[in-house]
């Protein structure tokens, strides 16, 4: 925050110059990469040590997750990504954890962006099955290899490809979000699972429970947008926030 406040306060002074602004959104999106990264770490300290609490409200899942999808709407259109949207209904009044249901959806659509490529396919579709919420985020592209799939949520696994993303200007994954992905759905109860072909596609499937309330449901409605807020990006942002904290889709 020490850092980022200044940056941004500056790059708001129109008579900056092109090659000092050009160098400060650098710094701002390497502060904010590095700002994402420390909230996961605290994520998954908090998960290991069982500090994580849940924050129940009710909360529109369909417009939720069409605010979360906001976010990469630019990305889509620069890259000819063809992005949808797939529901029964314009309303599902669920009773949900948002700040940890945010978490999974983000992190596996920005997950899906990285590994789509020019002209490619990214669909996500949310709908309540046997009173269990499921959401489903598809992309084609490279898929994963089926010894690769029971990896992919170990914390110490590297299943990117490092010489490829080295060539790309890419980092290759730490681990951590696929971690705190399952971790989050599992901490609400639910399950991820993970379908794909090589070379076709690959598919996330989360289902969640509806949850009761509890004491700790002290999260107001209209707290809701600013979860989604905070992580707006562009194409490079999304590339280099994401190097630490995506589901690695390797070779």
């Amino acid at each position: 925050t020490l850092i980022a406040g200044p940056v941004e306060q500056v790059l708001k002074n129109d008579k900056l110059p092109a090659d000092a602004r050009e160098q400060l959104v650098v710094v701002e999106r390497n502060t904010n990469r590095m700002l994402r990264l420390v909230n996961q770490i605290l994520d998954f300290r908090k998960i290991q040590n069982k500090k994580m609490k849940m924050q129940v409200q009710q909360l529109n899942v369909v417009a939720f997750v069409r605010k979360i999808m906001d976010n990469f709407e630019s990305v889509a259109e620069e890259h000819n990504i063809d992005f949808l949207f797939q529901t029964e209904k314009e309303a599902l009044n669920l009773w949900v954890d948002a700040d940890k249901f945010e978490k999974i959806v983000f992190n596996l659509l920005s997950n899906a962006f990285k590994y789509t490529p020019e002209k490619g396919t990214i669909l996500i579709s949310v709908k309540v099955i046997n009173a269990k919420l499921e959401v489903k985020v598809y992309n084609t592209g490279k898929g994963i290899s089926k010894e690769n799939i029971p990896l992919i949520f170990n914390r110490y696994s590297v299943l990117d490809n490092i010489k490829e993303n080295s060539i790309k200007g890419l980092s290759s994954r730490n681990g951590l979000g696929l971690a705190i992905c399952h971790s989050m759905v599992e901490l609400l109860q639910g399950i991820i699972k993970v379908e794909s072909e090589v070379n076709q596609y690959a598919q996330f499937t989360v289902t969640l429970p509806q949850l009761e309330i509890t004491e700790n449901s002290s999260q107001k409605q209209e707290d809701v947008p600013k979860l989604i807020q905070k992580n707006s990006m562009n194409r490079q942002e999304l590339e280099n926030a994401t190097a630490g904290d995506k589901c690695a889709q390797p070779e």
